[in-house]
Order: C-alpha cells, then sequence, then structure tokens
C-alpha cells in the first residue's frame, strides 16, 4: 500500500493517541469519556495507544491492513460508546450531529483503506470503496453546514489578511464541503472533488489549525482538532488515490 493518503491519515491516528495520552481521560477528536465509568482514564490511554498502534501499523506496508481494521475498529467504538448516547438524548442539537459524524467519516476512510491493502475479490472492494466514499461524503453535508450554524466562529477562524474577506472565505469552504459531498455520492467529478477537498484540509492545516495550535499551546482543544484535521487530510487523500486506483485500473 504505497499511497500516501494511508501515510497521512496514519499520522492523524497518531497525533490522536499522543494528544490522548498528554490529556488522560479524553478520547479521539476531543471526546470526553464520562466520569461515571469506572477507570476512564485507564481506558482512554488504552485507546489513546491503540491509535498509536494503528497509525503505525498504517505506515508499514506488510501490515497495514491490520492498520487499517484497527483504526476503522476505534473510530466504530468511538461512534458507538461516546457519539451516539449524547446524540440521542440531545437529538436536536445539531452540535451532537457534527460531532458523531467525525468518527463516521474517518471510519470510512480507514473502511476504504483497509478495501484497498487486503486481498479479496475486486468487487468486494469496489463495494467497500464505494460504501466508505457514499458515507464520507453524507458527514461533508455536516461538516459544510457547521460552517453556516457557527459561522461567528468559522468567519474568526479565517486569518484577516487571506483576501477578498473573511465571511467569503466561511461560505466557500462551507459550499466546498457540500459540494464535495454531492460529488462522492454521484460519482460525478468525484476524483476531482477528492482532490481538492484534500487541498481545502491541508490549507486548513496551514493557515487556521496550526497558528490556533501554535497561539494556544497548552489547550487540549486546540490539539484535538488539529489532530482531526490531520486525520481528515489523509481521509480525503485516501479517496482521492482510491479514485485514481480506479481511473487507471479502467484506462488499462
Amino acid at each position: 500500500m504505497g499511497n500516501l493518503g494511508a501515510r497521512v491519515y496514519g499520522l492523524g491516528a497518531i497525533v490522536i493517541g499522543i494528544t490522548g495520552i498528554v490529556w488522560g481521560g479524553l478520547a479521539a477528536g476531543g471526546i470526553s469519556i464520562p466520569h461515571a465509568i469506572s477507570h476512564r482514564v485507564a481506558i482512554a490511554q488504552a485507546a489513546s495507544v491503540a491509535f498509536i498502534v494503528g497509525g503505525v501499523l498504517i505506515n508499514w506496508p506488510r501490515l497495514a491492513r491490520y492498520g487499517a481494521a484497527l483504526l476503522t475498529a476505534l473510530f466504530a467504538a468511538d461512534l458507538v460508546l461516546l457519539c451516539i448516547p449524547p446524540l440521542v438524548k440531545h437529538a436536536g442539537d445539531f452540535g451532537y450531529w457534527d460531532a458523531t459524524a467525525e468518527p463516521v467519516a474517518l471510519g470510512a476512510a480507514g473502511l476504504i483503506a483497509y478495501a484497498m491493502c487486503t486481498r479479496m475479490t475486486p468487487e468486494l472492494s469496489s463495494r467497500l470503496q464505494y460504501a466508505g466514499r457514499v458515507v464520507f461524503g453524507v458527514c461533508l453535508f455536516s461538516f459544510g453546514w457547521a460552517h453556516f450554524a457557527y459561522l461567528d466562529r468559522t468567519v474568526s477562524m479565517v486569518p484577516a489578511y487571506i483576501p477578498p474577506s473573511q465571511m467569503f472565505w466561511a461560505w466557500f469552504t462551507a459550499l466546498a464541503a457540500i459540494a464535495a459531498g454531492l460529488a462522492f455520492i454521484s460519482g460525478v467529478m468525484a476524483l476531482l472533488a477528492a482532490r481538492l477537498l484534500t487541498a481545502m484540509y491541508i490549507i486548513f492545516q496551514v493557515f487556521v489549525h496550526t497558528p490556533i495550535l501554535m497561539a494556544g499551546h497548552t489547550v487540549f482543544f486546540n490539539w484535538a482538532e488539529n489532530a482531526v484535521n490531520l486525520a481528515l487530510v489523509g481521509a480525503a487523500w485516501i479517496i482521492a488515490d482510491s479514485l485514481g486506483a480506479r481511473k487507471d485500473a479502467a484506462a488499462s
């Protein structure tokens, strides 16, 4: 498995794990393990170590399938154990839906990576990659709408020195995420959308999350947001690699 998307995705998982270890009691994506759960710190530490292991394995070609499977399982566990319970209680609050979309999208990317590097029939691999792409596309609707739902915060995160205006880029990136979601689901211009989405997340990393992290390097939320965005860079890149490989196969 030589694609760069999986390697960046693995690096994001490693940063998620390190963040969880440094801030004991907190899990991937900045979601807190409820205090009512016994041994919550130990559980968070174990999960953080598992994220690091998965990130290392997916960067090890011979063991990449195990890393992809482990990371998919970890994001699925994050979804089932930490996201769904509060979502059920607060189904009318968009914030819980948006938080739930993160592990779903990252788990979908892990599934695609697994299908790309595991020996299986081409038909099954294609179906798994398609399913992961569609699920990721649905999550992009939530990511895009979040820019509108939290417009003031989104605008404040855009560097003021970038023309034409902070409001323009808040709207533009929201619509770009939604457009990419439509492309992934429909298959129309999906490869171009995946490449542009990867570029957009890289720009977020360089111009938004890294400066915020440097300004508040002792704040857990900043580290968590930085780690998740890095994983999303890899996730979008995985989809681009998947679609690129399919295009090359069709051409040959």
